[in-house]
């Protein structure tokens, strides 16, 4: 290789780990939905970027929770119960179960 190339090859490596993401600092999207399932959640994925509001007159199978921000919640895990995540604005973040 000549010298040249291995300058070129050199100067173009943070150039190619930028353009694939790398060092930015972003994330990837998270899904909406936190981790299995368990809860029938999946059913609800299009309330995330609502009101919270929006979950009223809605019927659940299971318990439910709305857990502002800073909220403190139970650390009690049950696999039926729908948590809904509502950030500052009143708006739902996340959905898990438990």
């Amino acid at each position: 290789m000549t010298r040249t190339a291995l300058v070129l090859l050199v100067l173009a490596l943070p150039v190619m780990a930028l353009a694939n993401g790398g060092g930015t600092g972003m994330r990837e999207p998270q899904p909406p939905i936190d981790g299995p399932d368990t809860c029938g959640a999946a059913a609800f994925v299009e309330l995330v970027g609502q009101p919270a509001a929006a979950l009223e007159g809605l019927s659940f199978d299971g318990p439910v929770r709305v857990i502002g921000p800073r909220q403190a919640v139970t650390m009690d895990f049950l696999p039926q119960r729908i948590n809904f995540l509502v950030d500052d604005a009143g708006v739902i973040t996340r959905i898990r179960c438990g």
